[in-house]
């Protein structure tokens, strides 16, 4: 392919030798003409590098490395649709092997060469099909006996993914949540008895709760289940979401009963794409029989070359995750996964242990159940602590950790807690290297860009003025020697990259210390006298930080745009922050 903005010259560097790379990405429209692979390759890799560290990543559950082997034999299969089985019989048969694997890891009671169960893009999918199979066979029933079946429900902790909120609203059926206290961190089988009546479709405990990495009790669950379904004459089943630990507690647990072991168990549903260890886009949901999957939840067409029958909600689905995930299954096996999963745990232990060493915070459990944990901030500590978490998950950020702070359900809301996943991939170095970057942000109070700007967050949000609206222009204004900087910044050797993120950090940290929506733009950088300049309409061709800013991306307002007025500017070490605030 040619490309006009090519310069004439040595190979090695056209890519970077290249007009193309001196000019700014799409944003609105689509570029006239095409470029090279090399050149668009560079520019996406260049606008996404700050993001392309998966492995630091701890707030996330998916799966961030798999071997070579297991990457080559999904990217071989990147163009494979697994819908269309007439083309790709193989696929199909060896998604019915993992289904049977998935199936008989939980102990399927099914005596049927394939098992009963169906693909999902994720557990999301799969937790869907699991609720909409108990609400079509309560529907079926109540039908049978004349009775109406209007107003559906289904009960479940207040620690619930997002999906069932989701399921419920989609298929308008009423969520009953059972409240999580401090004192009961998990579902209560009495409460959630009694939030229970004719009109209940089943019961949903969660296997890996996603705010606290806690399992629900659900062999008590089902003996109380079955003691209410014998008084009431109700046959409530039990749905278990177990997108975390239905390929956790088969290897390091085997002897638990919370699977089809027991009675009232009827559908299963896990992320494959969690710790069945393949890349994202990949559930599985299994049922204990074929009777427990309504023939209405089967689809079949013949416009793909023959008769294809589909339980989903997805048509098109990827054929990748698939291959990858029947890899896992031979390359691992049993004792491989469980050993891959001990590792995980181990060392989210050693993290858990350690952290309940720092005088500043103190873990939510004293147990793990699961590779994953939180942690708050000791009360005691936290009267007179001038930072917070949300303030160390931006520290933590700096050094390339995503570990990430958020309030717990509602009833302790009020909670603030950080969490680590510990994934296959990290390893007890990565952990040590993470206890040191908190170790030494908390030693002497938690610094934004610490390299950069020697001054506290909490102090800089208490400084900054009470900014009204919803759009504003914020200018920060960097020293030449701030934070120790012996060079100006306008010198060539400055740390254009730290002086960039302490400017974001305190774009955050105005939008977080005064509740605003975070509408906020940092366009660019400008050199003026020795200074550095952050700020939409301000920008030059010097450099841009535009994509470091997207955690504060939003509504950009151009200096000069009119109605804009200058607020107020105050000065802390060196650094001096302007805020321009909209009429509008």
């Amino acid at each position: 392919m040619e490309d006009l903005n090519f310069r004439k010259g040595d190979a090695k560097t056209e890519v970077f030798g290249s007009n193309r790379m001196l000019q700014p990405s799409p944003v609105e429209k689509i570029p006239d003409g095409p470029t090279t692979p090399e050149i668009a390759y560079q520019m996406v890799k260049d606008e996404t590098f700050a993001q392309t560290q998966p492995r630091l990543n701890l707030a996330t559950f998916v799966t961030t490395y798999m071997d070579e082997y297991a990457t080559k034999l999904m990217n071989e299969a990147i163009n494979i649709n697994y819908i269309d089985e007439t083309e790709y019989p193989r696929i199909a048969v060896m998604n019915g092997k993992c289904i049977n694997i998935v199936a008989n890891l939980w102990n399927s009671p099914e005596k049927d060469t394939w098992k009963t169960g169906a693909l999902a893009i994720g557990s999301s999918e799969a937790c869907m099909l699991g609720g909409v199979a108990a609400w079509l066979r309560w529907r079926k029933k109540r039908q049978a006996q004349g009775k109406p079946f209007d107003k559906p429900n289904f009960v479940i902790s207040t620690g619930f993914q997002v999906v069932w909120e989701k399921f419920a609203q989609l298929w308008q059926i009423e969520m009953r949540e059972v409240p999580l206290t401090l004192d009961k961190t998990t579902l209560d089988p009495e409460e959630a008895l009694k939030m229970c009546d004719e009109n209940t479709i089943c019961i949903v405990p969660i296997q890996g709760v996603t705010w606290t990495g806690l399992n629900d009790d659900v062999e008590a669950l089902d003996k109380a289940l079955d003691a209410y379904n014998a008084k009431t004459g109700y046959d409530i089943p039990i749905h278990v979401d177990a997108a975390s630990g239905g390929f956790i507690l088969p290897f390091l647990y085997p002897e638990k009963k919370w699977d089809f072991r027991l009675k009232w168990v009827l559908s299963i549903s896990v992320s494959g794409h969690k710790f069945g260890l393949v890349y994202p886009g990949l559930g599985w949901v299994c049922w204990k029989g074929k009777e427990y999957l309504p023939e209405e939840m089967s689809f079949s067409v013949n416009y793909l070359g023959a008769n294809i029958t589909q339980v989903g909600l997805n048509f098109s689905r990827p054929a990748a995750q698939i291959l990858g995930q029947y890899y896992n299954f031979i390359r691992l096996g049993f004792d491989g996964y469980k050993e891959v999963q001990q590792n995980s745990m181990d060392v989210a232990c050693y993290c858990h242990e350690q952290i309940g060493k720092m005088k500043c915070f103190e873990n939510y459990s004293k147990e793990l159940q699961n590779p994953l944990f939180i942690w708050y901030m000791n009360p005691e500590y936290d009267k007179t602590a001038k930072w917070t978490l949300y303030d160390l998950q931006a520290v933590l950020q700096q050094s390339g950790w995503m570990v990430p702070a958020y309030t717990m359900p509602k009833n302790i809301d009020s909670l603030v807690v950080m969490r680590v996943v510990v994934r296959q991939g990290m390893s007890r170095d990565m952990a040590d290297m993470l206890l040191s970057d908190i170790g030494n942000a908390v030693a002497g109070g938690i610094y934004i860009g610490s390299n950069i700007v020697g001054v506290q967050t909490h102090d800089i949000a208490q400084g900054a003025i009470a900014l009204q609206g919803k759009v504003f222009f914020v200018v920060i204004h960097i020293k030449n020697s701030l934070g120790g900087i012996d060079n100006a910044p306008s010198d060539s050797n400055a740390d254009f990259h730290g002086i960039s993120q302490a400017v974001i950090d305190l774009l955050a940290i105005i939008a977080e210390g005064h509740d605003l929506e975070r509408e906020l733009f940092a366009g660019g950088v400008y050199f003026n006298g020795g200074g550095v300049i952050a700020g939409g309409g301000l920008y030059t061709q010097c450099f841009d930080i535009a994509a470091l800013a997207q955690p504060c991306l939003g509504s950009r307002i151009d200096a000069g745009t009119e109605g804009v007025d200058i607020v107020v500017a105050f000065t802390f070490q060196g650094a001096i922050v302007v805020a321009e605030q909209g009429k509008h």
